[in-house]
């Protein structure tokens, strides 16, 4: 082996050597991001005991479970819902009952409803209301039904 191809050899060794350190200092920085992600996505909000009387008030006058999920999901920043703060509101207010598969219930009523999509695991977002849904009840039917004639 000649002294040119040793220099090449030790000049490439630096560089694989200097792609090692990047690399392992991008690998701590993803460790980092995603505790600091998951103790977000698990961190609990506080309950909010106005939330939980004004939902108490509207389910005595007869509103539902999705409902009283929009109320929350309205009250929220963004318009965000997490499953394990939308159970704990839908308990205190008395709307729902402990029980194993509670949150699979509000999964289940979230998901069917069709005015949530899903950000991330146990995430939903209130959709923006469409305009069928703006539209006043006085309004006349035939305002709502477009029929050819």
């Amino acid at each position: 082996m000649d002294k040119e191809t040793l220099l090449a050899l030790k000049k490439r060794l630096k560089e694989l050597q200097k792609y090692d350190e990047e690399k392992s200092a991008i690998e701590t920085l993803l460790k980092i991001y995603e505790e600091t992600l998951l103790k977000k996505r698990d961190a609990v909000e506080p309950i909010d005991t106005e939330l939980i009387e004004k939902i108490k008030k509207e389910r005595k006058a007869g509103k539902s479970q999705l409902e009283c999920i929009k109320m929350i999901a309205t009250e929220r920043q963004n318009k965000t819902i997490r499953l394990v703060d939308v159970k704990k509101v839908l308990l205190e207010a008395g709307v729902m009952k402990n029980s194993k598969s509670i949150l699979g219930n509000i999964y289940g009523i979230i998901d069917r409803s069709g005015y949530f999509e899903k950000v991330d695991r146990g995430i939903f977002k209130l959709k923006e209301e469409t305009v069928e849904q703006q539209l006043p009840l006085d309004e006349p039917v035939s305002a709502l039904l477009h029929v050819k004639t």
